[in-house]
């Protein structure tokens, strides 16, 4: 058994095989070619969703920014945003989204072009690159279907920012992780909404 096949996928549209054997294979020749550099190795992350009780909207401009503030009650579910990145050996990033049944590739040494498909996580991955430092087959998924209500393209980008930043071996605390995720989402984005999705 791989160690993918430990990875908590949920038993509802689950990964396709052929991903999780193409991971396995580039990770496989990733070790043999790389050896164990700490920067470039396999990572998983999950990050829940929440569910709001009450002031939801209260977090949207203007009410922060006003004397009045927002407050808003949520919580976090037992449902999740999951990723796992696994290094290559070429110089292609590969991009998975299980969710919206897409894929896409692009070199490494090129900025994704947001177009509209998989924008979250290219604009991340714009932000959060180190040079042409690091190729990647990245693979997300989430519990439940995305416009749910329950912030999952926050929750996946609070995962993606955690992904990155760990495969390239830099430390954030939680506060930092979901103050980047809000300033992608919304302003490198700008996408609206709330500040209690991250």
């Amino acid at each position: 058994m791989s160690a993918y096949a430990a990875f908590e996928w949920g038993s509802s549209n689950r990964v396709s095989v052929a991903a999780l054997d193409r991971a396995s294979r580039t990770d496989l020749k990733a070790t043999a070619l790389i050896g164990s550099l700490p920067a470039f190795r396999k990572v998983r992350a999950r990050a829940p969703l929440r569910l709001s009780f009450a002031g939801g909207g209260t977090d949207v401009a203007p009410f922060p920014e006003t004397g009045e503030g927002g407050v808003v009650l949520s919580a976090t579910i037992d449902r999740y945003a999951y990723g796992l990145l696994a290094p290559r050996t070429d110089d292609r990033v590969n991009i998975e989204s299980v969710d919206f049944g897409m894929s896409l590739d692009f070199p490494v040494t090129e900025d994704p072009v947001l177009d509209g498909e998989l924008d979250l996580v290219k604009a991340a991955i714009r932000r959060l690159r180190r040079g042409g430092l690091g190729v990647y087959d990245l693979v997300l998924r989430s519990n439940t279907p995305p416009g749910s209500g329950l912030g999952s393209s926050s929750t996946m980008m609070v995962a993606l920012v955690g992904l990155l930043h760990e495969f390239y071996g830099l430390r954030l605390d939680p506060y930092k992780v979901a103050h980047l995720a809000y300033a992608i989402e919304r302003e490198d984005l700008g996408i609206k909404g709330g500040y209690q999705d991250h």
